[in-house]
């Protein structure tokens, strides 16, 4: 009987050692995926990973095995209270804006320029995203401290990747007047667009009428492609009356009829927009390559007239070759565009702008009132802070409602790290 109590006690003995060591094991593999949690954080927020050696990572540990992602995500965003991480603008930042102001949309290029720049300088000063669109600021590097000259060339901008700049400092990298450029170049308020009037973004205008940029536009923010937007209604009922003389009326010879039921339902759009860039142009002087404002006198039609403030010549090609057709040639006056989308479109796409407007500024404006555009710059940070997870459409909702609201990039990052989606669950 004694050894029965004597074997059921050193099995006791046994499983509860076991039990003890299993709770440590488990109590170390808790701590390990803290550690790879906050791993994971810092390398989504600021392009890389705090190390062993970083006081950092211990404190995002703490915060995380405390429940605190936020607080987390914050360690690694900022480095002072108010003061962004370096890292943070210029890994995550740059990244998140390349295929913003790219013609081919390319993430891997992010050399830096005076549209990037003006991305970060907006997101480090904790200004409305929205701005990026319609600014009429430049944020340019100060290479030299002693002489605290401000610079938006891009000879600068690459100097101050190769020093190493500290982007998040604001005596080292500051906004100043964009509409002011080199070469004795001035751009008018209504004319400025953010980084659609930056000079980098000639990659976007070039030999273009203003459509390739609301192409880009569509794509990149709207994350629509023109054939999802062209057939988005049916019938469309796409301004036949604002298309240009560049576009072919009878493309397959036997009349306006292919014209009016196809070519329409894209240039509808693309020309209802794109006119409000009619004074923009490219400029190179071989010194200065960017983009310029025009007020050129002639309309192109070669009778020798001045016709008053107009658009760039490029803009009335073949003006009087399709005057007695079904759809003569719009002949702008000015930077007039209007919205052409049925109203069930500006539903969807959440249009609180006004419904027309003169100018690159007035129509940058509207687009930064509409909803689909904050959406595609949360499913943009998405990519970044979350990669390879494909997050409820109510989520994206909810995220972009806020950012066009507050307008705080900063603040999207750090909610979409944090989801349990993306960062993953402790053990």
């Amino acid at each position: 009987m004694n050894g029965h109590f004597k074997i059921r006690g050193i099995l006791a003995f046994v499983l509860s050692c076991f039990a003890i060591e299993s709770a440590s094991l488990c109590a170390l593999a808790k701590a390990d995926d803290f550690v790879r949690q906050a791993r994971r954080l810092s390398t989504r927020i600021r392009g890389l990973p705090f190390t062993a050696d970083d006081v950092e990572l211990n404190q995002m540990v703490q915060r995380l095995r405390a429940g605190d992602r936020v607080g987390a995500a914050r360690i690694a965003m900022y480095s002072a209270p108010n003061r962004l991480r370096r890292e943070f603008l210029a890994n995550t930042i740059r990244q998140w804006g390349a295929p913003m102001i790219k013609r081919n949309q390319d993430p891997r290029d992010v050399a830096l320029n005076d549209g990037l720049g003006l991305i970060m300088g907006i997101v480090r000063d904790g200004r409305h995203i929205g701005e990026i669109l319609y600014s009429d600021q430049l944020y340019g590097v100060v290479l030299d401290p002693a002489n605290n000259q401000v610079s938006t060339l891009p000879a600068s901008y690459a100097n101050a990747d190769n020093m190493g700049l500290d982007f998040s400092d604001p005596q080292r990298f500051r906004a100043v007047d964009g509409k002011v450029r080199a070469s004795n170049r001035v751009i008018p308020a209504t004319e400025v667009g953010g980084i659609y009037t930056a000079d980098s973004s000639i990659d976007i205008h070039e030999a273009g009428t203003g459509r390739r940029v609301w192409e880009h536009f569509s794509s990149t923010f709207w994350r629509l492609k023109m054939d999802e937007l062209r057939f988005a209604e049916a019938p469309y009922n796409a301004p036949v009356t604002r298309i240009r003389g560049d576009v072919d009326r009878n493309p397959l010879g036997d009349g306006v009829g292919f014209f009016l039921t196809s070519c329409k339902t894209c240039h509808g759009i693309l020309d209802s927009l794109g006119t409000a860039f009619c004074h923009v142009v490219e400029f190179d002087d071989n010194v200065t390559r960017g983009i310029a404002y025009t007020n050129d006198t002639d309309r192109g039609d070669d009778d020798g007239d001045e016709d008053g403030l107009v658009c760039a010549p490029k803009y009335y090609r073949n003006i009087g070759v399709y005057r007695d057709t079904l759809a003569p040639a719009y002949s702008p006056s000015n930077g007039g565009w209007i919205n052409p989308f049925t109203p069930a479109m500006n539903q969807r796409y959440g249009w609180e702008g006004p419904m027309s407007g003169t100018g690159v500024n007035s129509l940058m404006r509207a687009l930064a009132l509409a909803t689909q555009t904050y959406r595609g710059m949360v499913v943009r940070a998405v990519e970044l802070a979350c990669p390879g997870i494909s997050l409820d459409n109510a989520i994206i909702d909810a995220l972009a409602a806020d950012l066009k609201r507050q307008g705080d990039l900063r603040s999207v990052f750090e909610r979409v790290a944090v989801l349990d989606q993306c960062l993953g669950t402790a053990l």
